[in-house]
């Protein structure tokens, strides 16, 4: 997900409670560092068409990938209202 402020939702939008716990390393949570890279990169790409205002941005959709049968999926995402950090209050 591309966030630009002003133009669709923001992170805390999407990802309104913090974890209940914190996460102290990615062995942890099992992260695949070959996926880690794919995401990265995919992430570059976003960047690099925002910079130089190209393309169809990832604002107000997020990509997620699931890397056991390599397929990817898009959601839209809408901005939240009532959100405390980029809502109407």
């Amino acid at each position: 997900m591309t966030i630009i402020p002003g133009q669709g939702p923001c992170f805390r939008c999407v990802f309104r409670e913090l974890p209940e716990r914190s996460v102290t390393s990615t062995a942890d949570v099992g992260i695949l560092g070959s996926i880690a890279g794919i995401i990265g990169c995919i992430q570059a790409t976003e960047a690099v068409k925002y910079l130089l205002g190209q393309g169809d941005l990832l604002v107000n959709r997020m990509l997620t990938m699931d890397g056991l049968t390599m397929s990817f999926l898009e959601v839209e995402i809408r901005r939240d209202n009532q959100c405390p950090d980029c809502g109407n209050n």
